[in-house]
């Protein structure tokens, strides 16, 4: 897997790939078909993890 998402964008993983003779991960295009796996899954945060903001507490004017 490329380390860096700036690696991703330039499009190398299959000129490495062909070179090193050995799968290349492109960052950027895993994270794209995790996001959408998840979407189509309809897999979501915790809510227990990532609770919902409070209610922002009002402030006495100055």
């Amino acid at each position: 897997m490329l380390g860096c998402m700036t690696m991703g964008f330039l499009d190398v993983a299959r000129t490495l790939s062909e070179r090193l003779g050995v799968p290349v991960i492109n960052p950027v295009f895993a994270a794209l078909k995790a996001a959408e796996s998840f979407a189509a899954t309809g897999v979501r945060p915790s809510a227990r993890a990532y609770p919902p903001p409070r209610k922002a507490i009002a402030t006495a004017p100055v």
